[in-house]
């Protein structure tokens, strides 16, 4: 066989065709003669894998994994065994040489084999895995706490709303620039991690979510710091004043956003972020089939309840009323100043169509919910 690495495979104790296409990095011969095995001699072949030991276990795992998830499963629990070392102490001895190779976990994902990902000897690999790379991730996730940190600090200075932050920018004007300054130089690294891990990760694998929500936090951010003069002589119109207010109040949510994206990465706490996400897609699920009754609910107050002075004619306007109406549906009603008799004109109707939001919403479709997030909590653990 000709290596293209230009190894020789006798110095790599070479016993069978299969170590041979793995050691040449041949990854095309090894992928047919793992499936040519596993479709025309099934029960040998895998005996073959079972009983063999393989100079390149990782390797020939990566592509079973690949060819046959069942097979890959009998591997693996053929990896887990138990020793006695005596008449009373029993250990369970763990065989992760399969795992020699750092694409063989990565395979187990992006070929959809993700029942296999929760085995032991998976878990036992990425535990270890987990220990060796934990210092690394700690560290990037301060970094970004760090960041979002200074970038709240540069957005709450900048609008300084409070009567202490005015005092300070009065005094000292160049500390915004300051912050500035720090907020990009601390935003460079993570946008070059970002973007490197992109273009390194499996495409399979990777978060179209995540990257994007990486992208827009960039474009706000540049589209923030674009819309703020940094000299008291440069005065910008009223309009791109308000659209800064908007730009900087997303940057700074989407920011606080990716740390709790990032979390989700540490072991002992991907549990609740994957529970708080799977509620959130169900229960958004649900209010869109509900969508039709709350619109229709949000128009009938409007109609009927526009002039109200004693709730500051709450529901004069469709958008007002439709936040009224949310509000309505966590119990804040405001009976006494919403549907007191003495304050509507259209009487009757008033009256049924809030029974009837009371008994669909607050009742039937709040108790839904309570429901669905149970269901959907005990579905994730």
């Amino acid at each position: 066989a000709d290596c293209s690495n230009g190894a020789s495979p006798s110095m790599m104790k070479v016993t069978n065709l299969l170590d041979l296409a793995a050691s040449c990095e041949q990854k095309v011969i090894l992928k047919h003669l793992v499936s040519h095995g596993l479709t025309s001699h099934r029960e040998e072949m895998e005996n073959f894998l079972m009983t063999t030991e393989f100079s390149y276990p990782g390797e020939i795992f990566e592509e079973v994994v690949k060819e046959d998830s069942k097979v890959a499963k009998n591997l693996l629990n053929y990896c887990v065994d138990t020793v006695s070392e005596n008449t009373e102490d029993t250990f369970i001895k763990i065989d992760l040489q399969k795992f020699s190779n750092p694409n063989a976990i990565e395979a187990l994902l992006s070929d959809g084999h993700r029942e296999l990902f929760f085995h032991p000897v998976v878990e036992a690999q990425t535990c270890l895995k987990w220990q060796n790379t934990r210092t690394i991730f700690l560290s990037f996730l301060t970094w970004n706490i760090l960041f979002t940190i200074l970038l709240s600090l540069l957005v709450i200075l900048d609008h300084s709303h409070h009567q202490a932050i005015k005092t300070v920018l009065d005094n000292f004007y160049p500390s915004i620039v300051i912050m500035l300054v720090l907020s990009i130089m601390f935003y460079v690294p993570i946008i070059i991690i970002e973007i490197t891990s992109v273009f390194t990760t499996n495409r399979k694998l990777l978060s179209k979510p995540k990257i994007l929500l990486q992208s827009l936090h960039l474009l706000l951010f540049l589209s923030m710091t674009l819309t703020r003069p940094y000299s008291g002589h440069i005065i910008y119109s009223p309009a791109v004043v308000r659209l800064h207010s908007h730009l900087s109040a997303w940057t700074l949510l989407m920011a606080w956003t990716k740390i709790f994206i990032i979390i989700q990465d540490i072991p002992a706490i991907t549990v609740y972020v994957q529970i708080f996400l799977n509620v959130f897609c169900d229960i958004l699920k649900f209010l869109l089939v509900m969508i039709s009754l709350l619109i229709g609910f949000c128009l009938s107050f409007h109609i009927i309840l526009p002039y109200n002075t004693e709730d500051n004619q709450r529901f004069k306007s469709p958008t007002n009323s439709f936040f009224k109406m949310i509000s309505m549906m966590k119990g804040e009603i405001s009976f006494d100043t919403t549907f007191t008799e003495s304050l509507i004109e259209v009487e009757g109707t008033t009256q049924l169509i809030f029974l009837l939001f009371f008994l669909t919403i607050n009742i039937v479709m709040i108790n839904i919910l309570i429901g669905l997030t149970i269901t959907t909590i005990q579905d994730t653990r």
